[in-house]
């Protein structure tokens, strides 16, 4: 054998082990699916935060049928034990202290020239409402969660509308004869009618709420007599909610809208010394513009935004690290692999394609990855995301390549650097 082949064939046989050892099998599988799996992980995390701002947003800008800016809420409490010595402060006695004072002020409230109206409610617009399961006698559509339909629901005044100057979409609203503890009567709103009735209507139709332990056959039925516009039932099911007629007796605590000739801020302390004058031991709690209500469940969300963000970008921090040492370690294990392929006489150019080739596919599966996360996870949204959203996006994905890239060539300049003796020395 001539002895330029038989070097030849040595340097080949070389090039083969060192491929074979250095990073093919060894890395192909496992590293693959680690560098993939810390790519989509890293690109969905801001998909996170686009959700909880995106909540936040929708209950900042929620539309509602009526001017909220002249309205001031309030929820009224008392000292149930603030009484003379030997007073009665049995729970009757003190509901009854307390209905007799909430009168009281709503009478001072209506006389005052500033107020245009008052009206009393378990819950306000735009405050929180309590959920419940709501079934359907008939015509409901199927519902998406195993709970079934969840639903707000709230009790209010009879002259709820008329305060807030909002007007019936169909049917009626509650009279003064339907208010009591037996009412089986019920006002739902538009959304309401969409995600539980699919549009159809539902006057006529008969609800319930199911009690877990209880039997079906002992729940009363609630007949719906009309639909309200949405009037800001938030809750953590969406905007579909349910009204009933508000039986003051016994409810603690009521809350309070007032509907002021100006400012509402500025009506503020005159509402306080009419409170002080119906009763002394009457507390106005959370005393605020209708508007402002969900100022604490916005600053909540905007909480978890930051939460969110914090969190995104230690986990980009630690998965770039971690993509860089994985990279770097399986480039630097082919070392020899590019000595040898230096000393048969390829290129840098032929060298860097072949060594960028395996990190290249993983760099793309792993964002072809992440795309395909960042589409699940949006693909509950019923708007999309804004351009600017996309710009981070986009901008997280290209530091990601650029450090990926970095990653690479790192090493294999180092790699290069080696002269073919001493990669042949080792093989």
């Amino acid at each position: 054998m001539l002895p330029g082949l038989k070097i030849t064939r040595n340097l080949g046989d070389r090039l083969k082990r060192a491929t074979a050892g250095g990073g093919g099998t060894q890395f192909g599988g496992l590293w693959t699916a680690v560098i993939v799996l810390q790519l989509a992980v890293t690109m969905g995390f801001p998909v996170v935060t686009f959700f909880v701002r995106k909540d936040a947003v929708k209950i900042e800008t929620y539309p509602l049928p009526f001017p909220v800016d002249q309205y001031l809420s309030v929820r009224l409490e008392m000292e149930r034990f603030a009484v003379e010595p030997g007073a009665d402060t049995s729970v009757a006695a003190f509901q009854a202290r307390y209905l007799a004072a909430a009168q009281e002020l709503e009478s001072r409230l209506e006389a005052d020239p500033a107020v245009a109206g008052v009206v009393f409610g378990e819950r306000l617009p735009r405050q929180y409402h309590p959920n419940n399961q709501v079934e359907v006698d008939e015509g409901a559509v199927t519902p998406h969660d195993e709970r079934g339909h969840v639903v707000a629901s709230t009790s209010v005044d009879t002259k709820y509308l008329d305060v807030l100057g909002v007007s019936m979409l169909s049917g009626r609203w509650f009279n003064s004869g339907e208010v009591g503890p037996d009412a089986r009567v019920a006002v739902v709103n538009k959304a309401f009618v969409d995600r539980v009735l699919g549009g159809k209507n539902p006057i006529g139709r008969r609800i319930r709420y199911p009690w877990r332990g209880q039997s079906p056959e002992t729940l009363p039925w609630y007949e719906i007599i009309g639909v309200a516009p949405d009037m800001g039932t938030i809750s953590g099911w969406g905007p579909a909610g349910i009204y009933h007629p508000l039986v003051r007796k016994g409810m603690y605590p009521l809350n309070v809208a007032v509907h002021v000739r100006g400012d509402p801020n500025a009506f503020a302390p005159r509402l306080r010394a009419l409170a002080a004058d119906a009763d002394v031991t009457l507390r106005l709690a959370e005393l605020m513009p209708l508007r402002n209500v969900v100022n604490a469940e916005v600053a909540f969300h905007e909480f978890w935004v930051k939460m969110t963000t914090i969190v995104s970008a230690m986990v980009l921090v630690l998965s770039l690290v971690a993509i860089y040492a994985v990279m770097s370690f399986a480039v630097s294990r082919r070392t020899r692999e590019i000595g040898v392929r230096v000393a048969l006489g390829a290129t840098p150019r032929r060298i860097i394609g072949a060594v960028f080739a395996q990190p290249l596919r993983q760099l793309g599966m792993g964002l072809l990855a992440g795309a395909l996360l960042v589409w699940v996870l949006l693909g509950g949204v019923d708007s999309a995301p804004t351009a600017n959203q996309f710009l981070i996006l986009g901008g997280y994905t290209a530091l990601m390549m650029a450090v990926c890239m970095i990653a690479c060539v790192v090493p294999t300049r180092r790699a290069l650097a080696v002269q073919p003796t001493e990669a042949l020395r080792d093989t």
